[in-house]
This record gives C-alpha cells, sequence and structure tokens, in this order.
C-alpha cells in the first residue's frame, strides 16, 4: 500500500477584500487560486495548510465558515469567477459539496446564517444583483428563493443579521456610498426599510456584534471612515411616531423602522477617524464585555478600535506593514478567543500578530507559512537536498527548508527571498549550494551568492553542522544585500555599511538599508521582503532573441546551459556557460523553436534538451577538447511524439531518460552503451510509451529505485500527479499512486523534482495554481 503525505504546502492568499475566515473551531480558511485553503494550528502555536477544497474552475473571491446557532462550525461557503457558489458541507468542508448557480457574473461577497429549521444564504455578484437561497444542509437541497436587483449597482459587503432569534435582517453596502437595510417578510422575501447615508465613498466591509442587547453594524469605506450604527428596540412608550421605512436624512440621529410587531430605531452611535487609506474589511470580537473592533486598510495598518470608561472609541493597537509599494491590507480577522489577529496583504501574504502575555498593548508578529501569489513556473533542490528554491510569475525567487527542532515535528517554512525582481521570473538553476542563477522575462541571467546572514540562519534553522562550502562563504562573502529604489540589482552589503535597527527613525527600514536579523525561527513577513536578499554578482548577456525561458546546470556545477523563447533556430541555440569565468564557451543548434526544458545526465557527459519543435536532442560532451557535440536527435516528422514537448529527466544511472508531451504520452527512452552521430538518433532507442490521461507537463526519476524497476512522477495538465514504476525487463509501465486535484494541484504541474540524499522519497512540485507542495512517499 502506497501513502502519501503531504508534508508541506505553500501558497498565498488571493487579492479580494473577503478572501480569508477564522473559525470558532480555530481554523484558517482563505482563497488560493482557484482553491480554498484551510490552515490549521499544529504544535507551539504554528499553523500549516492541511488541506484544499478544489471545485472552483475560476479564482475564488470569498470564502466563509458557516456555524449553527450554538456556534458549530457546520461548513464552508466559496464563491468565484465562474459565478458560482459553493457549500463544502462538514467541520473540516470535505464531507460533499454541492453548487449554487445562478448569477451571471462573478461571485464578490456571500454570508449565511442558521434560520429556523433552515439555513439562509445570501449571495452578490458583478451582475449587479444579490440572491437570496434557503434550504437544508443535510438534504442537499438549497434554492433561490430571491433575487435582489441592485439596478446597475455593485455590492462589495452584506451581512445577515438575527434579530430576536426569530427575525432577519440584511444589511449591505453598495457604489453609492450608502448601506441598505432590509427585512425579512413572511414569504422568505426580503424588504427594504431603511437606507443609511454618511458615507462618501464605496462600503467596503461591514460586521455586527450584539452589546446591551442592542445590535451594533461597523461599515467601513473607501473614505477612509469607519461608521457604528447602534440598532435598538424602542420601548412602547416611545413608540410615539412610526417614521417612513425610506428615511434618508443622513442628520437624523433617530432612524425608526417597524420589525414584525416591533418598533427598532437607528443611531449613528460614532464615526472612527484613524486610517489613511481605505478601510478593507472590520470585524467584531467580544469577549465578556470587552469589546473591540479590528479594522484592516490599504495604508498598510490594522486597528484594533475599543470604547474607553466614557464610552468614547479610541484606537488602542496599531500594527501592520512598513515600506514596500504594495496596496496594503485587504482584509483581517480576530481568532476565535481575540488573543491573535491576521490580515492579508496585496503580495497575497499572510500577517499575524499574537498579544503579549504581559502587556495586552503589545502584538507581536507570529510565524505564518507564506507563499507565492502567482503561477510558479520553476523549482531545484539544493545538491544535497538542505532547501528548495522556487521562483515564480509573482516576480520573487523563495528559497523553503525544514525548521528542525528537538522532539517536535518538522515543519518546512520560507526562509529567504534571494531575489524580488521587476519582471515575472521563469526558471532557475543552482550553481552550488550557495549560489543560483535565475531567468526572467528580460534577454539577461543573473547570478546571485549567498550572503553570510543567510550561512548563519540556514544553519541554525535547518540545524546544519557540517557545511565546508558555509565555511569558505563566511570568510569571503558580504554580509548581505540590499536593492536601491527603481533598481533591479541586488547590491552587496558590507560589515561596514550595516544598520542598527534601533538607530533607525521610528524603527522603519529604509529601502537601500540591510539589516542583519539572526534568526531562532523562521523569518516573518517583513523580514523576508526586506532582510533576506542575495547579492547579485553577474549579468550573463547573450541570447539575442527573447526572453530566457530554460536553465540546467551541471551536477558539478562547472558549466550552465541556458536556452530563451524562439521562434527560429538562431534563437533556439543553446548558450553553455563557464562558471568560473562566466563567458560563453560554446553555442550549441539543434532545434527550430523554444527549447522547453534541459537536462544534463548524471555524469554531466550528455546534455538532453527538449523543445516546442516536437523533438528530443542528445549532446554529448568529447573528452578530447571538452566540447558538447549533438549525436542525435528525435524525428519530429513521423516521430513518436507528434505535439509539444515539455519535459524530460534522466534515471539516476544515466541509462534511460524519459520525455513527456502534449500528445498525453511519456516515453522512455534507452541510451546505448556508447553513442555515435552517425548511427539513427545516436543508438538511443525508445524503450516503451505510456499513454496517459492528459497533456504530460513534467516529469521526474526518483533517485531510489524500486525493486522492479524505476520510479517515476508524471505531472499533467489537469494538476493530477501520478507515480508509475518503469520495468526495464519488460518496457512495462504500472500505476503506483494518483493523487487526484485536492491532493496534488488543480491547475497544470509546472515542474517536478524528487529531493536528493535524502532518507526518504520526497517529492516537490509547483504549479500555475500558485502552490508549492512537498510530498513524502512511503511505499
Amino acid at each position: 500500500m502506497v501513502k502519501i503525505e503531504n508534508t508541506y504546502t505553500s501558497v498565498a492568499c488571493n487579492r479580494t477584500s473577503n478572501s480569508l475566515d477564522w473559525n470558532k473551531s480555530n481554523r484558517i480558511a482563505f482563497a488560493a487560486k482557484n482553491s480554498v485553503a484551510i490552515y490549521e494550528e499544529t504544535d507551539n502555536k504554528l499553523w500549516k495548510i492541511t488541506q484544499q477544497l478544489v471545485k472552483h474552475t475560476d479564482r475564488v473571491n470569498v470564502v466563509q465558515w458557516i456555524h449553527d446557532r450554538q456556534g458549530t462550525v457546520t461548513g464552508l461557503i466559496s464563491g468565484a469567477d465562474d459565478k458560482n457558489s459553493i457549500i463544502w458541507v462538514g467541520s473540516r468542508g470535505n464531507d460533499k459539496n454541492f453548487v449554487l448557480q445562478g448569477h451571471e457574473g462573478s461571485v464578490t461577497t456571500v454570508d449565511s446564517l442558521e434560520f429556523g429549521e433552515n439555513y439562509l444564504f445570501v449571495t452578490t455578484g458583478a451582475d449587479c444583483t444579490i440572491k437570496v437561497w434557503l434550504g437544508k444542509l443535510t438534504d442537499d437541497d438549497v434554492k433561490c428563493v430571491q433575487t435582489i436587483d441592485l439596478h446597475g449597482r455593485l455590492c462589495f459587503a452584506l451581512k445577515l443579521i438575527p434579530v430576536d432569534g426569530e427575525k432577519c435582517l440584511l444589511a449591505f453596502g453598495t457604489d453609492d456610498c450608502k448601506v441598505v437595510l432590509m427585512s425579512l417578510n413572511a414569504e422568505n422575501n426580503f424588504e427594504k426599510i431603511l437606507v443609511l447615508t454618511g458615507h462618501e465613498d464605496w462600503i467596503l466591509g461591514l460586521d455586527y456584534t450584539t452589546n446591551d442587547g442592542n445590535i451594533l453594524l461597523a461599515s467601513s469605506s473607501q473614505d477612509t471612515f469607519i461608521r457604528l450604527w447602534k440598532i435598538s428596540k424602542v420601548r412602547k412608550r416611545e413608540a410615539t411616531e412610526i417614521v417612513s421605512k425610506f428615511t434618508v436624512n443622513v442628520e437624523a440621529d433617530d432612524r425608526r423602522f417597524k420589525l414584525g410587531d416591533e418598533l427598532y430605531s437607528v443611531s449613528l452611535e460614532s464615526v472612527l477617524q484613524g486610517h489613511e487609506g481605505w478601510v478593507s474589511s472590520v470585524h467584531w470580537h467580544k469577549n465578556g464585555e470587552n469589546l473591540q473592533l479590528l479594522s484592516s486598510s490599504a495604508d498598510k495598518t490594522l486597528i484594533i478600535w475599543q470604547p474607553d470608561s466614557d464610552g468614547i472609541w479610541t484606537e488602542r493597537v496599531r500594527t501592520g506593514e512598513v515600506g514596500g509599494n504594495g496596496f496594503g491590507f485587504f482584509g483581517a480577522k480576530f481568532s476565535p478567543d481575540g488573543s491573535s489577529i491576521i490580515g492579508h496583504a496585496y503580495y497575497g501574504s499572510l500577517h499575524r500578530w499574537s498579544r503579549d502575555t504581559q502587556n495586552d498593548r503589545l502584538w507581536n508578529p507570529a510565524i505564518v507559512t507564506s507563499g507565492h501569489f502567482a503561477e510558479v513556473q520553476d523549482l531545484v533542490w539544493e545538491p544535497q537536498g538542505k532547501f528548495l528554491v522556487t521562483v515564480s510569475h509573482d516576480q520573487t525567487t523563495r528559497i523553503h527548508a525544514p525548521w528542525i527542532r528537538d522532539n517536535r515535528e518538522m515543519l518546512w517554512h520560507e526562509l529567504a527571498r534571494p531575489q524580488i525582481h521587476g519582471y515575472d521570473m521563469h526558471c532557475v538553476a543552482m550553481v552550488s549550494r550557495y549560489r543560483l542563477a535565475s531567468g526572467a522575462e528580460e534577454k539577461i541571467i543573473r547570478v546571485f551568492d549567498a550572503p553570510v546572514n543567510f550561512v548563519e540562519n540556514f544553519r541554525e534553522i535547518c540545524s546544519i553542522t557540517d557545511d565546508a562550502e558555509g565555511n569558505e562563504v563566511m570568510e569571503t562573502r558580504s554580509k548581505g544585500a540590499s536593492r536601491p529604489t527603481l533598481g533591479l540589482s541586488n547590491r552587496a552589503v558590507n560589515e561596514n555599511t550595516v544598520v542598527d535597527a534601533t538607530e533607525l527613525p521610528n524603527h522603519q527600514y529604509p529601502e537601500h538599508y540591510f539589516v542583519e536579523t539572526k534568526f531562532t525561527e523562521p523569518p516573518k513577513e517583513e523580514t523576508l521582503m526586506q532582510n533576506t536578499l542575495w547579492p547579485e554578482i553577474q549579468k550573463l548577456y547573450g541570447h539575442d532573441g527573447y526572453e530566457v525561458f530554460s536553465l540546467a546546470s551541471s551536477h558539478n556545477g562547472k558549466l550552465l546551459a541556458s536556452s530563451c523563447k524562439a521562434t527560429t533556430a538562431d534563437h533556439a541555440q543553446i548558450l553553455l556557460w563557464d562558471t568560473t569565468t562566466w563567458k560563453v564557451i560554446q553555442k550549441l543548434r539543434s532545434h527550430q523553436l523554444t527549447i522547453t526544458q534541459m537536462k544534463f545526465s548524471p555524469n554531466d557527459k550528455h546534455l538532453l534538451t527538449v523543445s516546442r519543435d516536437r523533438k528530443w536532442s542528445l549532446f554529448e560532451q568529447n573528452p578530447e577538447n571538452g566540447n558538447f557535440d549533438l549525436v542525435g536527435c528525435s524525428n519530429p516528422k513521423g516521430g513518436i511524439h507528434a505535439r509539444i514537448i515539455w519535459t524530460c529527466d534522466w534515471t539516476g544511472d544515466g541509462k534511460y531518460f524519459v520525455t513527456g508531451s502534449r500528445d498525453k504520452k511519456v516515453v522512455a527512452w534507452t541510451m546505448p552503451p556508447s553513442t555515435s552521430a552517425t548511427s539513427e538518433m545516436a543508438g538511443v532507442k525508445s524503450l516503451s510509451t505510456l499513454e496517459t490521461e492528459a497533456d504530460v507537463t513534467a516529469i521526474a526519476v526518483s533517485p531510489k529505485n524500486l525493486e522492479s524497476g524505476y520510479l517515476i512522477a508524471i505531472g499533467f495538465g489537469s494538476g493530477v500527479i501520478s507515480l508509475y514504476n518503469l520495468n526495464t525487463q519488460d518496457g512495462a509501465w504500472s500505476l503506483v499512486h494518483r493523487m487526484p486535484q485536492e491532493i496534488a494541484h488543480h491547475l497544470p504541474v509546472k515542474r517536478l523534482s524528487f529531493r536528493p540524499a535524502s532518507d526518504k522519497i520526497e517529492l516537490a512540485s509547483c504549479s500555475e495554481d500558485n502552490s508549492v507542495k512537498i510530498f513524502q512517499i512511503n511505499l
């Protein structure tokens, strides 16, 4: 029996205002590309992604946990750009699910409430309508009972508010700067009863709580203000007059409406001013008599508001990001006990703070798993498998490493961001443990060296003791790196330019400074963005075609191969770089179109390339002069592969290589004892062909062989990853295990790689779904 354990998932939050929710079972759900990811707490207040819910076919915009009257989690609801909302039933959301179809535009906001014997759901979308749904979760029977036409207005926030347990209000805010209140009648239809005005820009956030028998409704807006509205029941002796249910007088202190047989009034409790940018969300927390309101803003701050002894609302705590050019925060939530807050920011990152046990006004940053917020294009292991490097269209290069602690679970975290670029990243290669090369949407290859500060922290976090290469780094390299404003090249920072953080004004980090940081635990988001860059040591110019697309480094680190996007044979040539002089020593020609992947053989004697021109090419190093010569290539016309060949890999012994193509085929090829350019395809012969379920986008061969052959991982355009055993005696392929989308990925797999020099079989994968995953395979 094969057991697959997902030991690490790295992914970021979508840039939408309602894409995060923290439930009363202490689990966090957030939108991650087309899926819903769920964080769960492990030991010592640490978190990791334990599950992804996959069914949406486009970007998820909003997620919200569903609770019953007692506060027990009964499910999760999500809305996406695919115009659908999905209800995920069960405390973990994986018992069953069903789709709410009806909107003609993207679903942007959702809310839910247990009402009577049913659940009430409201959804709003880009089609300028609000739809009301009613039904039981157990019966899989939730139907649309009402469609509210907003007459061209967009709704960005809505909330269902229970009143006295038997009545229900719907509050929503639109782009006309108004908060509308509607009540539910006997026919389960909502009717407009009141319009609250006062905001001067779009309403972005709504939340409510109860206090002293009253309902407090908080609304936040792009006008930078938060307004608190108090909804209270009017005593009968005070109800001398019932005002119109369409009262719109801004200055009125007392707006009244009838709900059933009772009269209620709405008054403006307070206006909170403190943010300097759009206020994207508000969230209440009540602990006994203590009432707090959390707000997030585009000004990169989160504020906790609390009334003083006189009932005046004041700013209690302010925290957030420092520096950078991002938008700020899209949303924030209190933890169930109010001891932590979490916000999600422009770069998809989650920021978490926990209240200090000694000082309740001091909130300390806490560790949260981070991730890419755009398609992850390539990954590569450090030669000894101690850390993983990934690049993405989010224009960053990131290093992921295991945090090793005594008698505790080993958790993977992001350890550094060597490169924060101005172009989308395409490819990466490790020249050595502490040197990497990357390619982006530019014609330049950039080479980076690890600084001393990274080596120190890497040794501490990963418990590295035997590190001869690191000792050389400690003696010869710079302390850190910084990137100048509007620059693309990381500059080395030496001992005499390191800045003490305590000496900076307001403890802020100027963009051109590097602050030396010692880690005893994985770094927080602010540190990753500012103080984990690697100095750039070389720019490699040579490709005169289009942007760099593929990189490969020889196992001995002496050669670096690069290719770029190409439509002609001249542009499709491969450049071989000497990594000691960083000069081009050879140009290899064979392909007509873009080379999609390159791989050196385990002994570095051969270079295998595959291309969009539907053929593979094999280059062999001449022992006399060290040059690589083309010894064979497949025939693109009438060959086995009839479409683009996306991927290739060698077996650990170098006797075979495999190729995967868009034509849904994986082919294993046998290397002859000696290659010859005079023989057809250099004597390379097809061993066997595997017909697959979808287009093949990534392949990796395990360095550990099975008793009956080779373990090969295949990634598909559907996001599925399958493990196969290739028996070289008869060329038979046998399926070992299939990881579906819920476990693997839900968009095309871009790269697969087995961890080298590991006692276990561990597989790293990356995908267009923004995620990086590491699987432990137990056969």
